[in-house]
């Protein structure tokens, strides 16, 4: 990206905690000088975001049951995973336009 020409990039993690992965990602994207770097949080950064992200799957989440919730697609089960609630692409999409946000001001 450097190479054509860009400066600034924002980069919007899809990981679910900021683990070990995240920070290996800051710091890949730290290692590129002549760029300003936005990494925008992920989906369970703050504490604030778990809370918000167990309200939305709450009601199909109950103890601690072990269950891969399902979905039909084309008369097929497939997994939903956490992308089925649009809570949880909000929470990301809000993510990554906060992080837009911050970007205009460095």
């Amino acid at each position: 990206m450097e190479a054509d020409g860009y400066r600034k990039v924002a980069v919007q993690p899809l990981h679910i905690f900021a683990g070990t992965k995240y920070q290996q990602l800051t710091e890949t994207c730290n290692f590129f000088p002549g760029l300003r770097v936005f990494i925008g949080e992920t989906l369970f950064h703050r504490w604030g975001f778990v809370t918000s992200i167990i309200q939305a799957v709450a009601t199909e989440a109950q103890g601690f049951e072990v269950e891969c919730p399902t979905t039909t697609v084309n008369g097929k089960a497939v997994f939903k995973g956490l992308a089925y609630y649009p809570q949880v692409n909000e929470a990301f999409i809000s993510r990554l336009k906060r992080t837009l946000k911050l970007a205009k001001y460095y």
